[in-house]
């Protein structure tokens, strides 16, 4: 016996017309919210798509400026006789970050208290008033998350015969005075550093050598030599040309020469060990 016949049979004898036609109302709206319901899973069922794409696709613009870093849960830094050594492991359980806005937000989640002190601790170290070892555990600093990895240059120019330091500016934060620095994009380069800093100087740094508007003296925007089978030309360039048309109009079709670069290896290394299940035996470093 459905719930309206078992109402009219107790009309009258129970409840009065009044509650009677409240309840059956209710009944009415009941039925009309469950048969709603049927439909928004019929719909999903039918566009179930719809939230793959949500979950596993993204707009190209957020993939090509994505990251790739790891939430430490632990290091070593050193300090030896020729300069320190930084030992981090990680594996694929460990947590990671791809987009700036995490970065954001999890620096905001970080309370300036036990940063402050940690800092403290860390700059007696590097200043020699501490042990040779420094070290940190999530369990000892659960408020701490630091991130690995970043790589940079400091470029040298030699210009008649005198050498110069090349520095960028940041406009955000942390804004000012930089090297051209930036985070790992892949899991190669959190393996291998150094392709994050030579990939990090080849995306930041433009040389030009204007012509004088004589026909035998071209204008030049030099490249840095890759591999054969690589791009001579990165394609952030495109729009920091774009900018520059602004001052030089002329610049996308400046000739383009390769400019020889030498590398000066500093005295710290990274020693970086990961249980990766698909990197056998992955013990790499990084001098």
């Amino acid at each position: 016996m459905g719930a309206i016949s078992i109402l009219n049979e107790v009309k009258n004898k129970v409840l009065n017309a009044e509650y009677y036609d409240l309840l059956k109302r209710a009944y009415d709206l009941q039925n009309e919210n469950i048969e709603q319901l049927k439909s928004i899973i019929e719909n999903l069922k039918k566009n179930h798509f719809l939230l793959d794409e949500y979950v596993f696709s993204r707009p190209l613009e957020k993939i090509v400026h994505s990251f790739m870093e790891v939430l430490l849960p632990c290091f070593v830094l050193e300090r030896t006789n020729k300069g320190y050594s930084l030992s981090v492991q990680f594996d694929e359980k460990s947590e990671a970050i791809w987009t700036r806005e995490a970065r954001t937000k999890l620096r905001s989640r970080m309370e300036t208290s036990v940063v402050k002190r940690y800092k403290y601790n860390f700059n007696k170290f590097m200043d020699g008033n501490w042990s040779e070892e420094f070290s940190f555990t999530q369990e000892d600093y659960p408020r701490l998350k630091f991130r690995y990895a970043s790589g940079g240059t400091l470029p040298i120019i030699k210009l008649e015969g005198k050498d110069y330091y090349c520095l960028f500016y940041r406009d955000i934060p942390p804004v000012g005075w930089n090297i051209a620095n930036g985070a790992c994009d892949t899991l190669v380069e959190l393996l291998y550093p150094i392709d994050t800093i030579e990939r990090e100087l080849r995306e930041e740094m433009i040389i030009i050598k204007p012509g004088n508007n004589k026909k035998t003296d071209e204008s030049i925007r030099y490249v840095f030599p890759l591999d054969k089978d690589k791009s001579k030309d990165h394609p952030d360039f495109a729009v920091a040309r774009k900018l520059w048309k602004r001052y030089l109009p002329g610049i996308s079709d400046f000739k383009i020469d390769e400019k020889h670069i030498k590398w000066e290896k500093g005295p710290d290394k990274v020693n970086i060990q990961t249980l990766l299940p698909h990197v056998a035996d992955s013990t790499p470093k990084c001098n």
